[in-house]
């Protein structure tokens, strides 16, 4: 996990960056050949929203193209004051609870959504709940370590390429398993990084 903190328009936005060696999502919630995607080098975002006296605001999870956003008072948060992010099985995409939790249809192309729509399937969602838990020393049986990153540091910040090969979609004949586009890009590369609290603006409330 990677930390950066964002000094803007009388804000400060903490960023917490969590890299995943890869990502396989199963439209089951068990893991099954009918219906998945994957691809290498996934990147997600927490973002915490501080005003100027660096109180927190809000806080916005990252979700697929997009994500969500809740004001503080509302969010779950261990002890008062770190947040609760539920993240799903395979796709990595946060959430503020534990349960199902449909994908935005913005973040569907087009063929996608008339595939399941002609196939009678609801549209995919995401899955989570119990599970093994990650942050400070005292929460969980694993300790997540920050490493503070900026603009310029590390060197790597700045790759402008992807972080894997190609994303794959698998779906009943006769789709098969196809070519459906390119591994993400580095957190630089992100709108949320480059103009943070315009992006967040554009988050629907979760």
């Amino acid at each position: 996990m990677y930390g950066r903190v964002v000094r803007t328009g009388g804000k400060v936005v903490v960023q917490y960056w969590y890299f995943y060696y890869d990502d396989f999502y199963s439209y089951t919630p068990v893991r099954s050949d009918f219906i998945w995607q994957t691809h290498e080098g996934d990147w997600e975002v927490v973002n915490v929203l501080l005003n100027g006296d660096e109180e927190p605001l809000s806080v916005a999870y990252s979700q697929h193209c997009l994500g969500a956003s809740r004001s503080w008072s509302k969010t779950p948060r261990w002890r008062g004051h770190h947040p609760i992010v539920y993240v799903a099985r395979g796709s990595h995409a946060n959430y503020f609870g534990p349960g199902i939790h449909p994908w935005n249809g913005a973040c569907l192309p087009a063929q996608v959504i008339g595939f399941f729509t002609q196939a009678g399937l609801p549209l995919p969602a995401d899955f989570t709940g119990a599970a093994s838990a990650a942050g400070p020393t005292t929460f969980g049986a694993e300790t997540t370590a920050v490493q503070r990153v900026t603009d310029s540091s590390p060197a790597w910040i700045g790759f402008p390429g992807t972080w894997g090969e190609f994303e794959y979609l698998h779906a009943p004949a006769p789709i098969g398993t196809v070519l459906f586009g390119q591994s993400p890009v580095g957190p630089a590369q992100h709108s949320v990084w480059s103009d943070p609290l315009g992006t967040l603006a554009t988050w629907p409330a979760g």
